[in-house]
């Protein structure tokens, strides 16, 4: 699959955003969205990278359960666990 300019410049955000930000949190990402992307940033850089997934029949969290599945990504249940790190 070939990528537009418009992708690759998302992507170079995503690497932009992951690097601003001590701590990456996820919520509800699909499988197949930036966010993951940007959170697999985050952890190559060894930021903290945290999670707030939804069902697991639903498709707009299945990527937060693969990120908690990889253990790439810790639960978190509310933003107090973010500011604790």
């Amino acid at each position: 699959m070939r990528r537009t300019s418009r992708q690759a410049s998302f992507l170079q955000r995503n690497r932009i955003i992951a690097a601003l930000a001590r701590v990456t949190c996820v919520v509800e990402a699909r499988w197949r969205s930036g966010a993951p992307n940007t959170a697999h940033h985050a952890e190559t850089i060894a930021w903290h990278v945290a999670a707030v997934p939804g069902s697991v029949h639903s498709a707009n969290s299945a990527g937060c359960h693969r990120l908690l599945k990889e253990g790439a990504a810790v639960l978190v249940s509310d933003a107090a666990e973010l500011l604790a790190d």
